[in-house]
């Protein structure tokens, strides 16, 4: 009787949602990529569900003031949030006090996309290829150092788990965001950096950097002649920046199901995956449940990383 009862609420809720304006929280300033994603998504979002749908960018604290917002709504369909493998997975690992866990606080609504990094280095360090570049920093530890967009950001925990699995010390030199560590490589202050694909593009075809490999579980259709770290014999390495769509812990199962459909719907439009391709990504609809599993998997991977590198910040 009681989950008859909570059934019929659930498709009661479902069928009266969106009665009003839609929250979509990006805890990023304007003008990246998951600002520009989930501008795209909330306009088509919009068209999908006949209601407003609000973006609304609070930044600051490594995503968390933005994560936590979303994490302490109600949980009722109406405040959402642009997550990322960063805000989901690596903040709150390298961060105890957070305020939110990336798992427990959230309700994975639908996966969107996902990126990987590129391993850059300045040209003037004459290396041209990953065994090479691993041969240099085994003979000289610590010797090679690699800019970041700041502790405990993608980029440097691409970094950690490099230096984990292939048994190699670098030196992290960290910059208040990945335009300065892109500069900082294109200058020779530092030797090496893992940027994403978009952004990386144009400085590896003007030659002023040397791109070694791609560190997704398969080749990047905008750099198909990069061989992946996997490939290259770190078998289990691996990581993207990922993007998707949470609403707060205890969302209404019929309204994610609503949400998820009406994302995947829109992620499957042509004109939505042009402007994707624009921006050297590729759409990834998938389950709730899938994205559930894959959040689940992420967060206690980095965890493991960050945990075993010894970079949680003391409480």
């Amino acid at each position: 009787m009681v989950v008859l009862c909570a059934t019929v609420a659930g498709n009661a809720w479902a069928a009266g949602y969106p009665s009003r304006p839609v929250h979509l929280v990006i805890p990023y300033p304007p003008g990246g990529s998951a600002d520009i994603l989930g501008r795209v998504m909330g306009k088509e979002l919009e068209a999908q569900l006949g209601q407003p749908v609000v973006v609304d960018n609070r930044p600051g604290a490594g995503a968390i003031i933005g994560a936590r917002y979303v994490a302490n709504a109600a949980p009722d369909g109406y405040t959402l949030l642009m997550g990322t493998v960063s805000s989901n997975a690596m903040t709150p690992a390298v961060n105890p006090k957070a305020g939110y866990d990336p798992v427990k606080s959230f309700t994975p609504v639908a996966r969107l996309a996902s990126m990987p990094f590129v391993l850059l280095t300045r040209p003037s360090l004459h290396v041209k290829s990953f065994q090479q570049f691993l041969k240099l920093a085994k003979s000289k530890p610590g010797s090679i150092s690699y800019g970041s967009a700041g502790l405990g950001t993608s980029n440097h925990l691409a970094g950690v788990l490099l230096s984990q699995q292939a048994g190699v010390r670098l030196s992290h030199i960290p910059y208040r965001g990945s335009a300065p560590a892109m500069n900082a490589l294109l200058g020779g202050q530092v030797d090496a950096m893992f940027d994403l694909v978009p952004t990386s593009i144009a400085h590896i075809r003007a030659g002023t950097v040397d791109a070694l490999a791609t560190t997704g579980a398969r080749r990047s259709p905008f750099l198909p002649k990069l061989p992946t770290l996997a490939e290259l014999g770190l078998k289990d390495y691996q990581v993207t920046a990922w993007f998707g769509i949470f609403g707060p812990a205890g969302m209404p199962a019929d309204v994610t199901k609503l949400l998820s459909q009406k994302i995947n719907a829109a992620l499957r439009k042509p004109d939505v995956e042009k402007q994707f391709k624009r921006l050297s990504i590729t759409p990834e609809p998938e389950t709730a449940a899938h994205f559930s599993a894959f959040v689940k998997q992420e967060a206690v991977k980095w965890h493991r990383v960050v945990d075993q590198a010894g970079l949680v910040l003391k409480p």
